[in-house]
């Protein structure tokens, strides 16, 4: 994880999210997490799953879209992070 100062984030636009500098091309291609400092930030993972064409069950019953496919799923796990200035 990377924490970086930002007064304005901007979620409306995922050219540019403001303060953070970074755009929705720059998180998908990072392999680091850019956070904000100073916030309380609540991290969800949901493992996901590819399917097995002879045992559709084998990573669990339920499925759930992830980028915009559908995937098994288990528990989703969260947790907190904060850093402050």
């Amino acid at each position: 994880m990377k924490y970086r100062d930002a007064n304005v984030i901007n979620f409306d636009d995922l050219l540019n999210l403001g303060d953070l500098r970074l755009s929705q091309a720059d998180i998908d291609d990072n392999d680091v997490l850019v956070l904000p400092t100073s916030r309380d930030i609540r991290i969800t993972l949901f493992p996901a799953c590819s399917d097995k064409a002879g045992a559709p069950a084998y990573f669990g019953f339920a499925k759930t879209e992830f980028r915009n496919e559908f995937r098994p799923y288990w528990r989703a796990i969260q947790f907190f992070v904060r850093q402050k200035r």
